[in-house]
């Protein structure tokens, strides 16, 4: 089959309607949002890393919107996993250096 055959493919109309929502969509917000639509720097390296940062920070997007499900995720888990045994309470804070236990794993096991 031609390569203009192929493209006329059902399977392939299907999978670049889905490319142009998904990954053009990604594409878009980078170039809108995170300043990739002109290179800050002159140099492969410091484009490259211009387009990482830009990445990192689509993720970590990502990741702060999944985050109540991750979280209900893992207390799920760990409710599984301990089964009644109750986990030894983190402090939140300490008051100075000296509060800071010096062997944590000590500290912190399930009670």
């Amino acid at each position: 089959m031609s390569q203009e055959g192929q493209q006329q493919t059902r399977t392939f109309v299907g999978k670049m309607i889905q490319r142009k929502w998904k990954i053009e969509g990604l594409f878009a917000e980078a170039k809108q949002f995170h300043g990739v639509r002109r290179a800050r720097y002159r140099r492969l390296n410091t484009v490259s890393i211009q387009a990482l940062m830009a990445a990192l920070a689509q993720n970590i997007k990502r990741v702060v919107d999944l985050s109540p499900y991750l979280y209900w995720l893992w207390k799920s888990y760990v409710s599984v996993v301990f089964r009644g045994r109750k986990l030894a309470t983190l402090p939140t804070h300490f008051d100075s250096i000296e509060d800071v236990p010096r062997n944590a794993e000590q500290q912190f096991v399930l009670a």
